[in-house]
């Protein structure tokens, strides 16, 4: 039997949650929630971006480990 990549099915975030994150359709923003709508969009990009650094090099990030370099990237 085949075993799968790392850190895809296992860990902290699962392929199917991966998929439903970021496949939400994103609302248009009104004006007075312009900011607010920004901000969760670039937070939702650098989750993106962690997320797919993990798949690609086998590393399950931990939830901590994730807000602490979401805060050193913001």
């Amino acid at each position: 039997m085949i075993e799968p990549t790392p850190g895809f099915n296992r860990g902290f975030f699962s392929a199917e949650v991966f998929v439903k994150f970021f496949t939400k359709e994103h609302k248009k923003a009104q004006q007075p929630h312009a900011k607010k709508e920004t901000a969760i969009g670039i937070t939702r990009h650098l989750f993106f971006h962690l997320i797919m650094l993990s798949l690609t090099i086998g590393i399950n990030f931990t939830v901590i480990e994730m807000e602490m370099l979401l805060l050193w990237l913001l």
